[in-house]
């Protein structure tokens, strides 16, 4: 099998950058024409308005969950090392060549 479709299909991404490149909306940083007047309309949506004292509440809120989680990863983490580790020691301590010894 060869590889002939990947390279034709390489080949046509490579083309279709280079036009890309070439159009003004995307050289450097000219964002003009890429903004409409259409996107400019509210959303449905009211989004409602928080206290700072509650706002403190709940960004210490978030910090607590994201801290617990952290450290259930580091503890996942943790055991999974040691189990490794473990299973390695035991292979590398019974395993002769050619043969697997079970005290």
């Amino acid at each position: 099998m060869s590889s002939a479709g990947h390279i034709l299909d390489m080949i046509n991404r490579i083309k279709q950058n280079k036009t890309l490149r070439k159009r003004k909306k995307f050289r450097e940083n000219n964002r003009e024409n890429s903004y409409t007047e259409k996107f400019d309309i509210a959303t449905e949506y009211d989004f409602p308005t928080v206290s700072e004292t509650e706002m403190q509440r709940i960004k210490t809120k978030i910090r607590q969950v994201a801290k617990f989680n952290n450290r259930r990863s580091l503890y996942v983490l943790a055991i999974v090392i040691v189990l490794v580790g473990l299973v390695l020691w035991f292979f590398m301590q019974n395993y002769t060549i050619g043969t697997f010894r079970i005290y």
